[in-house]
């Protein structure tokens, strides 16, 4: 209820914002969608696509099985290594997109969704190698390094997430093996259907980023904003947008400082990935506690593998 009522006073006072700072946010809007449709559509639509392909192939469980082995700390079927392969390879939402076709085609259980969903959305390797190492960093190596840190402290998060669903949440008996023939033949995708359901999943996580870069354009509309204030509610509210703000106001600070709130902006990811992926993780039915709950587990255990990294091989 209090949640219910904040978003409700803070979208209406976001809309007379909007009525009266139209000089403000319409141009970064338009730069926002022009970003999508040259940037983020070519790239992620071909991974929808094919994510939907793969998870409806009636090969996919037994393709599945030699890597079993991933999937077994989780309690997961072997199925489920598809959505943390791809989720670490290919960033979010691909992993939220990859869990919502494994239910729907009967791979996995609601209660299994819930907490796969909860650690396969993360900085892909190519963000965290071109972004964050060669442009904030001068060093793609350690943007590598700083995505297998993101990566492990995801999968760590997926563990006590894992553990915590086994004591609170009910099981969920749907045996998924004996069924596999019949909903196989009702859940089956053809290339048509998956490219119908990328185009949507495209075009709804457009609309969250074209909706967040109108509203972080207002932030600095704000005039009693100090500096740290406004970088720390850009982060919060958009990962690279703050990234950005970041690297350009508090480029005078220790190397230790600069990793460490990097790493802490790319582990939260921002309320508008975490409205991408609770989106379409709310069109499958798949609760989203979970996901949260992990992403405050993530945040904090970056800081821990953070400090660790920059004593091991960072500090002079």
């Amino acid at each position: 209820m209090v949640i219910s009522l904040f978003i409700s006073v803070a979208s209406f006072i976001l809309l007379f914002i909007f009525i009266f700072c139209g000089n403000s946010y319409i141009p970064a809007t338009k730069d926002a969608v022009l970003f999508f449709f040259e940037n983020v559509f070519p790239t992620m639509f071909p991974f929808y696509v094919l994510s939907s392909v793969i998870t409806s192939s009636a090969a996919l469980r037994k393709l599945s099985q030699p890597l079993k082995f991933m999937v077994k700390p989780f309690k997961l079927p072997a199925e489920a290594s598809c959505a943390i392969i791809l989720g670490l390879l290919c960033g979010f939402p691909v992993g939220a997109k990859v869990t919502s076709d494994l239910l729907a085609g009967n791979c996995i259980n609601k209660r299994q969704a819930a907490v796969l969903a909860s650690f396969t959305n993360n900085v892909s390797p190519v963000f965290a190698v071109s972004i964050i190492g060669k442009l904030y960093f001068k060093n793609e190596f350690l943007g590598f390094l700083i995505w297998v840190c993101l990566s492990v402290s995801g999968l760590i998060s997926g563990l006590i997430i894992s553990k915590i669903a086994d004591k609170f949440d009910s099981l969920d008996n749907i045996s998924y093996k004996k069924e596999t023939k019949a909903v196989t033949a009702a859940y089956a995708t053809s290339i048509t259907d998956s490219v119908i359901s990328g185009i949507n999943t495209s075009l709804y996580v457009g609309g969250v980023i074209i909706f967040f870069s109108s509203v972080t354009s207002l932030i600095k509309q704000i005039p009693f904003f100090s500096t740290k204030t406004y970088v720390f509610l850009y982060s919060f509210l958009e990962m690279t947008g703050g990234l950005k703000e970041f690297n350009h106001f508090l480029s005078n600070i220790s190397m230790y400082t600069k990793l460490i709130a990097v790493m802490l902006i790319s582990a939260w990811s921002g309320l508008c990935v975490h409205m991408q992926i609770c989106g379409i993780l709310k069109s499958a039915n798949i609760k989203t506690n979970y996901y949260f709950l992990s992403k405050i587990f993530q945040t904090l255990l970056c800081f821990i593998i953070g400090s660790i990294l920059y004593l091991l091989l960072l500090r002079t």
